[in-house]
């Protein structure tokens, strides 16, 4: 039977040797770049040097987190940044970035991908998307179900890598633009402050929905899934991850003591467990209390899709930490090397070459022999050796990676040898050993290409600024389709609009207006039967293109051989060329991405890109909901808003028909004030977001646009007097 991986993680040396061990199969951790924990300690590269080969030769693995996304000019320092861990024999890449993967794949070809969970996969589509590039595992979206999971590891061949312990993200991760909005600091380059963290009141009609010391409505419990353990392998997750790079080394070590523990018992008599769940000792849960939960613990999403028994509410505290215990875990794994046994054989025999074999065998039933020769042997002239003088020195491992387990020795009668040659011997077999355990890692690289970032700006000069409108609602879309707006631009319809909707899709296709159809935000399994309809249909076959905002509608389109024009959303990131070369052969057009500053905008400026120049940004994307939180389950859309410390009234917008919500920021983004800019740098397609505006508001914001670009207005007659620029000019770090 194939185990499960016990994958922890480690932002020291300390919680490197603490995990390892504890019992990890394998140690996930970040460099001193493009990790997505950049306020972790991290490792140096030295460190990671001596972590991969401290982990070879105990036949485990290291995973290193590239899990950020990549700005076009960091590009030059990917090569120089991996090549030496890649040469050492590093396990796997844990990418989040499009363009990196196929970077990496390109540059780095013998390492395995590992597709982040900040790639939002939340099906079978995305997953067999990924596959079919070359990725080796997936760790799909939190949010996921176990049926889910398992229709994943059934339809694709793909490892599956769960997070099964740990703090938990309110937003599907890779979505949120929270702490990038608000301060510049962002959860896709691992710097997230984590404003879900902080209180925040429930507005509905204006009124408070909670108790002032219920606030923290976006505060997640942590997740522990100890008791689970059976339902979780038998789902198919191939590899148990752990979460928590930033906490102590003392957390990695005793969490993955303690999953260790119940793995290994499930493991004993996995036909007993089936169906079953394991019993944890009182002593044991003790010991997840106070290993840095959260305020208190639930299975994370595995068998809930959403609730309020979900959230902290409560002010999220740690729970008091246990010195004893914190003491004796660093006693036990982190203070203490564990070394690898290996069997030595000696042969003295005077006039003859010492000779020394060591052998070794690795969970897979290799076995390794070196043989070892030395100074030559002489005729004792005083004391001759004995079995223990000569065991003595060879036991001396010292700080080696080995100890001896067994020893033998056959020594003729009056020999000698001094211990500066005894200690030699073994000095020499142990290099050897270790450079035959280490050799079938090694790999060796060299750079194939050298990148040209550089484009000349004259191309994108002189070109007619164009338009694009997404309408949310019926009432926005009703301006258009009434023709009180004379539509002269591209028109992005939220296909939830349409979608069972036998009106509003009639009074469109009376309209004859051209339209292309928006993709949900996410796209779960049990909601693609919104595209298997809309495919049939005259609407989705009448329309000129459609905006996608994940993988899984790429690889539905691909399937499916659409014929018609793909626009990939802002949030299918694509900070880098290398991205847009990956997405190109998908897409035919991009939306720029919303962190990026103007002068990173301008390094991968293409002419089928649009800004997003108008519209509340999405904050947060969540499977749960704040509506149900707050008011209860009535599958019903609904305005609510959240406020935060400073006032600032946030909308959240629940979408019942793909069950996730929508946090927007309190003010929307205008570039209004910086067209002309735009426009100079050769950034001609502009588009307006409507997401809770009203009717007028619409029209009025609209024809506002529609005349600057046309100069019959100019940019100090904005229908709105708050705003942002979003990271037009400050972008992200």
């Amino acid at each position: 039977m194939k185990k499960v991986e016990l994958l922890a993680p480690a932002g020291s040396m300390e919680g490197f040797m603490g995990a390892i061990h504890a019992g990890a199969d394998a140690i996930y951790l970040g460099g001193e770049q493009f990790g997505a924990r950049a306020y972790a300690t991290n490792l140096t590269q030295a460190e990671i040097i001596e972590a991969i080969q401290y982990a070879q030769i105990r036949d485990k693995k290291v995973y290193l987190t590239m899990n950020t996304l990549v700005k076009e000019r960091e590009f030059e320092q990917i090569y120089s940044f991996l090549k030496p861990f890649y040469e050492e024999g590093l396990g796997g890449v844990i990418i989040q970035d499009l363009g990196l993967l196929s970077y990496i794949k390109e540059e780095f070809p013998s390492i395995e991908l590992h597709a982040s969970t900040q790639m939002t996969v939340t099906g079978y589509l995305g997953a067999q998307l990924l596959h079919e590039y070359g990725v080796k595992r997936i760790v799909p979206a939190r949010e996921l179900s176990l049926a889910e999971i398992a229709s994943i590891k059934r339809q694709v061949p793909v490892d599956i890598e769960c997070f099964v312990h740990g703090a938990m993200c309110y937003c599907y991760s890779g979505q949120c633009l929270f702490s990038s909005m608000v301060g510049g600091r962002s959860g896709n380059r691992g710097r997230c402050a984590q404003p879900c963290r902080l209180p925040y009141q429930v507005l509905a009609d204006g009124k408070k929905v909670f108790s002032n010391d219920e606030n923290y409505i976006l505060s997640l419990k942590d997740m522990y899934t100890l008791p689970m353990i059976p339902k979780l392998i038998e789902s198919g997750i191939d590899s148990f991850k752990i979460e928590g790079r930033m906490k102590k080394p003392e957390y990695a070590a005793g969490v993955t003591a303690l999953y260790r523990k119940y793995l290994d018992l499930y493991y004993e008599n996995p036909n007993y467990y089936q169906n079953k769940m394991i019993e944890i000792s009182s002593e044991d849960e003790k010991k997840v209390k106070s290993l840095y939960i959260r305020s208190d613990l639930m299975s994370g999403y595995y068998e809930k899709h959403n609730g309020k028994e979900m959230v902290t509410l409560k002010k999220p505290t740690y729970e008091g930490t246990d010195e004893k215990l914190f003491s004796d875990i660093r006693n036990q794994y982190i203070s203490t090397l564990v070394k690898v046994p290996v069997q030595v054989y000696v042969s003295l025999k005077k006039q003859e070459k010492a000779k020394l074999i060591l052998n070794y065998n690795n969970k897979q039933g290799e076995c390794f022999v070196i043989e070892q020769e030395g100074d030559i042997v002489e005729e004792s002239k005083n004391r001759p050796l004995l079995i223990s003088d000569v065991k003595k020195q060879i036991e001396k491992m010292g700080s080696t990676d080995f100890y001896v387990s067994e020893f033998e020795a056959n020594l003729e009668e009056n020999v000698y040898l001094n211990n500066s040659s005894l200690n030699q011997l073994r000095r020499n077999a142990v290099e050897k050993l270790l450079s035959q355990l280490l050799a079938p890692y090694k790999r060796t690289t060299q750079m194939k290409t050298l990148r040209n970032s550089k484009k000349e700006k004259a191309a994108y000069k002189n070109v007619q600024k164009e338009l694009e409108i997404l309408v949310s609602t019926k009432e926005q879309l009703n301006l258009f389709l009434a023709k009180e707006i004379p539509l002269q631009h591209r028109l992005y319809i939220e296909i939830e609009l349409l979608f069972q909707n036998v009106e509003m899709q009639t009074i469109l296709m009376d309209s004859n207006i051209p339209y292309y159809l928006a993709l949900p935000s996410i796209a779960r399994e049990n909601h693609l039967n919104v595209l298997k309809d809309m495919e049939k249909h005259l609407i989705f076959q009448k329309s000129e293109g459609v905006l996608i905002r994940n993988l899984e509608e790429l690889q539905y389109l691909k399937n499916m051989n659409y014929q018609g024009r793909i626009v990939s959303d802002y949030n299918l990131y694509a900070w880098n060329q290398s991205a847009q070369v990956f997405l190109k052969d998908y897409v035919d057009e991009y939306t720029y991405p919303l962190e990026l500053n103007i002068h990173e905008l301008i390094d991968i400026r293409t002419k089928e890109s649009s800004v997003m120049a108008y519209g509340y940004l999405p904050f947060m994307l969540s499977a749960n909901c704040i509506k149900k939180t707050a008011l209860g389950c009535d599958h019903k859309d609904e305005l609510l808003y959240l406020t935060d410390r400073t006032g600032a009234k946030l909308p959240v917008v629940n979408k019942c028909q793909y069950c996730f919500n929508i946090v927007y920021n309190s003010v929307p983004i205008s570039l209004h004030q910086n067209l002309e800019e735009l426009s100079m740098e050769g950034f001609h397609k502009l588009r307006l977001d409507f997401t809770i505006e009203g009717p007028k508001e619409t029209k009025d914001i609209y024809e506002f646009y529609k005349g600057l670009i046309s100069g019959e207005k100019n940019k100090e007659q904005a229908p709105f007097q708050n705003y942002t620029k979003g990271h037009l000019k400050r972008g992200v770090l």
